[in-house]
């Protein structure tokens, strides 16, 4: 059945990207379609079983005719079901209209060729009650009753005047009363799984809505946890959480890491002069510089106020030197409009490498106070020496 629905699915040749693609509930809607061609079949493998045992009262070739219309009727309709581009869970749609239409005319005559035994006409019509108490509403459910009780009269009048046929009013009434009495409960039992259903699988996409939005703001917490607000850059916390797995790394590899410990020269007397917005700019703007020069996988973090810190996996002290030296010239080529001036930038820095069995602490402060020798000797050079 899957493998039928796939077929037809692309024989529909529905566009993905079609404004009503997200109503479209495929799958339930064709498995029903398929389930109700099913279940006219029951019918007929009722009246094979009786001919063969014998009883065929107006004889073979009235039931293949009968066969071969409901075939085709409902393979028509099942191809504008396809073709109309929008199924739903439920038949609501006017393409089964006539479908119906081709339901009662086969009730009709399948009635007419049962002769006295034509109350099996039906059982098998509390099939189609039940599937449509099922996908339908109460309306469709109570339409279905209502016109499957005229045409089995309609069936009777005609088996009784053209035919002959024997009419037990008596069994006739109990049997159609029977029929209209469970057609109706069906009816009522399938709303109300219906709208069990429904409240069920509106309290599931309820639930689901609420799940992804806490998720998403947990999302946002756990990244505003991480995350410098100003630059988007790692923050100090999350900052030294990987620099002491990129430690870590080092016990177990033969390579080397550089840490450099960077503060943007003058930055007190930018606020003073310029104000806490132009000196946001200028942490932006040096934070995007350094971004924008960084490996995949160096760290770049906002280590607080106007300081930052960058490590360099794999990378040695004299390599990181000329790296750190290339990221410096980078930054005093910055020029940052404030008011009517143009604002220069440059910054000091201090390199420690990474060593195992050293605290991060104290590699820190190895980069800091070079940094801050750095600034004692003149500001805007890199310092990786003590």
């Amino acid at each position: 059945m899957s493998d039928f629905i796939r077929w037809t699915e692309r024989f529909a040749a529905v566009d993905p990207q079609h404004p009503d693609a997200r109503d479209v509930r495929r799958h339930p809607a064709l498995a029903s379609v398929l389930m109700a061609f099913i279940g006219y079949h029951v019918p007929y493998s009722l009246a094979a079983i009786a001919m063969l045992m014998g009883f065929k009262p107006f004889g073979v070739a009235p039931l293949a005719y009968l066969y071969l219309f409901i075939v085709i009727i409902n393979l028509l309709a099942y191809t504008l079901i396809l073709r109309v581009r929008r199924i739903s869970q439920r038949f609501i749609y006017r393409q089964t209209i006539f479908q119906l239409a081709a339901w009662l005319v086969m009730f009709t005559l399948y009635t007419l060729l049962l002769a006295e035994h034509r109350a099996v006409a039906l059982v098998c019509a509390l099939m189609t009650c039940a599937f449509v108490a099922l996908i339908g509403n109460w309306k469709e459910g109570l339409v279905l009753c209502v016109s499957a009780s005229l045409s089995y009269l309609f069936a009777i009048a005609v088996a009784y005047d053209r035919f002959g046929q024997p009419v037990d009013v008596v069994s006739e009434t109990l049997f159609l009363g029977a029929f209209i009495l469970v057609s109706l409960y069906l009816t009522m039992m399938g709303s109300t799984m219906r709208l069990s259903r429904d409240k069920a699988r509106q309290t599931k996409l309820s639930l689901q809505k609420t799940q992804a939005e806490l998720s998403q703001v947990m999302s946002q917490l756990e990244r505003r946890a991480r995350t410098d607000e100003l630059t988007g850059l790692h923050n100090r916390r999350h900052g030294r959480e990987i620099l002491g797995a990129l430690q870590l790394a080092l016990e177990t590899q033969s390579s080397a890491a550089t840490v450099m410990l960077l503060d943007i020269d003058n930055f007190k007397a930018i606020n003073d002069n310029y104000g806490h917005d132009t000196g946001d700019v200028v942490l932006k703007t040096v934070a995007k510089t350094l971004a924008s020069l960084k490996r995949d996988d160096d760290l770049l973090a906002r280590w607080g106020g106007e300081e930052f810190l960058i490590a360099w996996p794999r990378t040695a002290l004299p390599a990181a030197a000329v790296i750190a030296d290339r990221l410096r010239h980078a930054v005093e080529e910055l020029e940052i409009d404030a008011d009517s001036a143009r604002i220069h930038i440059t910054f000091s820095a201090g390199l420690a490498e990474l060593k195992p069995g050293v605290s991060l602490n104290e590699i820190i402060k190895t980069a800091d106070d070079r940094l801050y020798e750095a600034k004692r000797t003149g500001r805007n050079r890199v310092c990786h020496q003590s």
